[in-house]
C-alpha cells in the first residue's frame, strides 16, 4: 500500500520585504504559485498596547478576530 500526501495551501499574511522574500522561497522550492495566499493586512492598521489587566486584552483580541459585535461574557 502506498500513501500519497495530498498538496496543501499555503496561506502567508504580511506586508513586509521578509513576505515577499518568503513567498520567493516558496516558489524556488517548487510550490505552484496556485497554492500560494497572500493575505496583505491595511495600511491603517491600529493595534491597541495598553490594557488595565489580562482580561481586558483577551476581549479586545477576540474583537479584532470576530469582529465588534461578539459577545465575550455571558
Amino acid at each position: 500500500m502506498t500513501r500519497k500526501k495530498k498538496p496543501l495551501n499555503v496561506c502567508i499574511f504580511g506586508r513586509t520585504l521578509n513576505t515577499v522574500a518568503f513567498v520567493s522561497g516558496l516558489i524556488n522550492r517548487g510550490v505552484a504559485p496556485g497554492r500560494i495566499k497572500l493575505v496583505i493586512p491595511a495600511i491603517t492598521h491600529e493595534r491597541k498596547s495598553d490594557f488595565k489587566d489580562n482580561d481586558d486584552r483577551l476581549e479586545y483580541e477576540t474583537k479584532c478576530i470576530f469582529g465588534k459585535n461578539f459577545v465575550t461574557k455571558i
